[in-house]
Order: structure tokens, then C-alpha cells, then sequence
């Protein structure tokens, strides 16, 4: 994936608000195209003792008039 493609989100899961660290479900979303206008990567804490810090893909879409943040898994090319 790289910013100007188009993607669909899945169903709506995968979706970080502002401030959040952990991911929530966007349902309006689920089905709507967007465009990625920014490629990032989220810094979450895991409980594991071999990886206590994880790096999370994840792109920025315009899409429904809104910029949102989804896990790269939770949206597919279009």
C-alpha cells in the first residue's frame, strides 16, 4: 500500500480515535472506499516479555469526509 491508493475498509474494526492507543470499531465505515493520504506505524504496549514494545502498521484514509486511522489489516486495495 502507498499514499493515493484507493482501499475499502473491512467492517468497520481496526480504527484508532485520536489519543487512543488501542484500536476500536468505526460501524458507519465498514464498506466505504477512501484514499491513503499517510502511511504510519503505532507505538502499542504489549504484555509480553520478549517484545514489551510493538510497532503497529497503519495508514491514514480520507474517507466519508473524514480523516482516520486504520490497522493496514482492517482495509484492502481496491
Amino acid at each position: 500500500m502507498k499514499v493515493g491508493d484507493m482501499v475499502r475498509v473491512g467492517n468497520g474494526t481496526g480504527y484508532f480515535e485520536d489519543g487512543e492507543e488501542t484500536s476500536c470499531m468505526w460501524p458507519e465505515s465498514a464498506g466505504q472506499t477512501g484514499v491513503i493520504v499517510e502511511l504510519a506505524v503505532r507505538q502499542s504496549r504489549m504484555l509480553t516479555n520478549a517484545d514489551p514494545m510493538s510497532h503497529q502498521k497503519t495508514v491514514k484514509i480520507l474517507v466519508m469526509g473524514e480523516l482516520a486511522e486504520f490497522k493496514c489489516l482492517a482495509v484492502k486495495l481496491v
